[in-house]
């Protein structure tokens, strides 16, 4: 078993607490503070509850790995893949409308696979985009629904995922979501599309053998 480690440092004049824990895993009961405290996840995963709501926080290997690609390391493309799997009985509206929010998820969790500004030959520039192309597979309702229960398991747990629901789609402001997702159990989302983004192998295993949408 990894060695327990806490340490904590309390600056009495700005009143701000920093703690570090590693190889701990316990829960903390309710309790609140009277100054700020700063918490770093630099690997594993968190649950946190304010004020009744629910906060995950998560962090991969692979993911301290991107903040290296960030310093000016390349990700290793060929061996990268990202899919979009939408379902295929949706408005087209809404088809387009659930491929861009779930491709503005990935530029932010994926920034290092959105290339650097071009200029055309007029001098104009143009904010990159990802180096590589991102299929849009074919899915329905349950297929979606099926690969993402896969998702939740071990073996996945590396990939980068994205989902928009029903539930989703259906919110008018992002409180609106947090506060509906938080009482719902995960069983009764209805999943609109999912993007998948990661080893290549694995994206392949889970949706090598869906058709494109066209």
């Amino acid at each position: 078993m990894k060695k327990a480690i806490r340490t904590i440092v309390y600056d009495d004049e700005l009143r701000i607490e920093a703690y570090r824990l590693e190889g701990i895993v316990q829960p903390f009961p309710n309790h609140f503070h009277e100054h700020y405290v700063i918490g770093f996840v630099e690997d594993g995963q968190r649950v946190l509850f304010c004020k009744n709501r629910q906060y995950w926080q998560t962090v991969s290997c692979q993911k301290q790995n991107t903040n290296n690609k960030k310093r000016g390391l390349k990700m290793d493309l060929p061996n990268e893949k990202c899919v979009m799997i939408i379902d295929e009985h949706l408005p087209l509206g809404i088809i387009a409308n659930t491929a861009a929010i779930m491709g503005i998820t990935l530029g932010k969790e994926m920034p290092e696979v959105v290339g650097a500004d071009v200029t055309d030959q007029s001098g104009n520039e143009h904010l990159g985009i990802i180096e590589f192309p991102v299929p849009i597979l074919k899915g329905s309702p349950e297929s979606i629904k099926e690969i993402r229960e896969k998702l939740y398991q071990p073996e996945y747990q590396d990939l980068t995922v994205v989902d928009f629901s029903d539930l989703a789609q259906s919110c008018k402001t992002y409180d609106e979501f947090m506060e509906k997702m938080g009482q719902v159990p995960e069983s009764t989302l209805q999943y609109f599309g999912i993007a998948i983004c990661g080893a290549k192998k694995k994206v392949n295993k889970l949706t090598g053998s869906m058709p494109l949408l066209r």
